[in-house]
This record gives structure tokens, C-alpha cells and sequence, in this order.
């Protein structure tokens, strides 16, 4: 994982203590966030991804996550490693923490979620434990995530709720990719295909399907903004389309919008969608028998989706997240993707 040089440990305690105090003298703790006050954390984290160096690629089968911004249309290496594949990020509602997870050599029992939490004013990359595809509690101080079979002796695989300080670790009885619900009291679980999307209740694990008439889930669903509506790929009998489904009724979610039918005006496989009601802009990435690329839907614009400059075709685009202010995307993608970045403009 690339490195900033750091201070010494005494150093760091003291600036993560002075900005503590800091943000709780102006902010209560039971205060939500001004948008531009989440911006700012977004950009101090971003901040911090531009003061790495990326690391020399020697991994055929490297998997490393990207960072576009949406504004300048610049993409730039956001994490890498020579020895680990890099999956899933996420990036905390309150914009100071991206989580994500890291496996050695395709060992998936040995895979560890790895965190960026900018709270610190020399922030770097570190170890959270065992676990894959993590999310936050949008309080910022519980993680969801997937254990994989025999990552930890007579530890049930499946997903789980821990403490971010490590003290407090509870299965949820369900498997599959979890994210946390904007109000922070429910768990969505996609199983595997995606078929089946499941609200799990944080407190007392009850579990309850998703049911939409006349409508098939098939993508790992993406909340929007703070609200309980979702973005996802949803099949009928007659088509496929990227749409937005409200979900506070789970036996009875409605569908709210359809951003783009599948086929209309571009035919490609879609993967990932997410959305910002703030920029209006849905972002996704598209497969056909050339690769992935990066396709933009745009409320403003008319027409099918449009491919981003420098962002495929490549053997693997996917796994995407969005900034909470919606003006960065984190993807992960194959090592052919940096030959494309040298494309772009100075």
C-alpha cells in the first residue's frame, strides 16, 4: 500500500486530538452536517489520496482503485498495491472516511478491510480486520461487511456489525453485500446474482425482502444521498433499466424514476450504477465484448449514456462508490487502465 512519510506517533496524536477538539467545539455531535461542511471533508480527503505516490505495477492480476473527478474529468491512482488486489470502496456519509478491502494473491479467507480516515491531519492507510465489501454507519463508528469462510477460526462466514475501535462484533445471520441505510437503523443485503435484496434491522437482525411488482433486482443496490430510495439495474419481462426504487415499504417499493432503458440509443451490459441528487448525475459502467468503460447519465442531457475519456474499454472497470457530494467516483480496475491515463491532458 503506497505511504506518505509520517511524524513521529506522539505528533500524530497530537494534531488527530487538536482537530477533535476542534470539530466538536463547532459541530455537536448530534449535529448533521451542512453539505458544504461535507464537501470540505471530501476534499480533505481527497487531499490526502494526492499526497500518495502511486507504486510501479508488477502484477499481471493487480487490482488497484481510481479516483474520477467529475468536475475536471481528471482520473488519477487513488489506491494501490503490488501484493494485493483492492475491491469495493466506500465512502462514509459525512465525506472523512473511505473504507475498502484488500486480499492477497485471490486468498479470499485472508482478504482485510483497509481505511482512509482523513479526521487526522496526516492521515494514512490502515488495517481495520478480516472482512470484505465494508460500509459505514453514516454515525461513523460501526462498519458492516462480509466475512468470508474461514477467515477466523469458529467465526460463522456471513454479514457482520463491528465497532471501528474493534470491541463490540455481531453476525447478522444473513450472507451476502451489505450497505448501510442513510438513517443508520438498517442493514440492505444483496445475495448473490442480486436477485434478492434483504433489510436487515441493526438492532434486533430482523430480516425483510425487498418486493417490487413487475420488477426483477439485478445490480448491488446503491442508496441515494440521505434518503430511502435506491439506485439499481431492475429487469422486467420487456426490458432492463437503471432506475430509482423507494424502499420505505419493503413488501411494497415503488418504483420513483427511470433514469435509462437499457439499449436505448447505446447497447451495453450495466454494472454498478450510482446516482446524486445533488449533481443529478448517474454514473455506471458499461460492458460489451470489447470491455468495461464508464458511462455518465446527466439530468441536464439529452440522449444515451455517454463513455468517459480515459476509462475504457478495459479487461475489469467495476465496484463503483461515490463521493457524498457527488463530485468523485471510486472504481476498481486492471492494471491496462494506466496506459489510458497517459492519455489525458496535462
Amino acid at each position: 500500500m503506497k505511504r506518505r512519510r509520517s511524524p513521529p506517533p506522539s505528533l500524530c496524536l497530537v494534531c488527530a486530538i487538536a482537530i477533535i477538539l476542534a470539530v466538536t467545539s463547532s459541530v455537536r455531535a448530534d449535529e448533521p452536517l451542512t453539505q458544504e461542511q461535507v464537501s470540505q471533508n471530501v476534499a480533505n480527503v481527497v487531499e490526502r489520496i494526492r499526497s500518495f505516490e502511486p507504486v510501479e505495477q508488477v502484477n499481471d492480476n493487480q487490482m488497484d482503485i481510481y479516483l474520477l473527478d467529475l468536475e475536471s474529468g481528471n482520473i488519477e491512482v487513488a489506491f494501490d498495491d503490488p501484493n494485493l488486489e483492492l475491491g469495493t470502496p466506500f465512502w462514509s456519509a459525512d465525506g472523512l472516511k473511505i473504507m475498502f478491502d484488500a486480499t492477497p494473491g485471490r486468498k479470499w479467507n485472508q482478504t482485510q478491510m483497509m481505511m482512509l480516515d482523513a479526521t487526522a491531519d496526516d492521515a494514512d492507510v490502515t488495517v481495520v480486520g478480516f472482512g470484505n465489501c465494508p460500509t459505514i454507519s453514516p454515525n461513523g463508528k460501526q462498519v458492516s461487511y462480509r466475512l468470508n469462510r474461514d477467515a477466523l477460526p469458529g467465526t460463522e462466514p456471513g454479514v457482520w456489525v463491528q465497532d471501528l475501535n474493534g470491541e463490540e462484533l455481531l453476525p447478522l445471520g444473513i450472507i451476502g453485500y451489505p450497505r448501510w441505510s442513510p438513517d443508520g437503523d438498517k442493514i440492505l443485503v444483496s445475495g448473490y446474482g442480486f436477485s434478492q435484496l434483504t433489510l436487515v434491522d441493526v438492532a434486533t437482525s430482523e430480516q425483510v425482502e425487498l418486493k417490487l411488482d413487475g420488477l426483477e433486482f439485478r445490480s448491488n443496490p446503491y442508496w441515494v444521498d440521505g434518503s430511502s430510495t435506491i439506485i439499481g439495474l431492475f429487469v422486467s419481462q420487456t426490458d432492463a433499466k437503471i432506475a430509482l426504487i423507494e424502499v420505505s415499504q419493503p413488501d411494497r417499493c415503488r418504483l420513483e424514476r427511470v433514469l435509462w432503458t437499457q439499449g436505448d440509443g447505446l447497447n451495453v451490459s450495466i454494472c454498478s450504477p450510482v446516482y446524486s441528487s445533488f449533481t443529478g448525475k448517474c454514473i455506471f459502467s458499461g460492458r460489451t465484448d470489447n470491455g468495461y468503460q464508464l458511462y455518465i447519465l446527466d439530468d441536464k442531457q439529452e440522449g444515451p449514456p455517454q463513455a468517459i475519456n480515459h476509462c475504457g474499454p478495459v479487461s475489469y472497470l467495476d465496484e463503483l462508490a461515490m463521493s457524498p457530494d457527488g463530485r468523485y467516483i471510486l472504481f476498481c480496475s486492471s492494471k491496462e487502465i494506466r496506459e489510458l491515463l497517459k492519455k489525458q491532458p496535462d
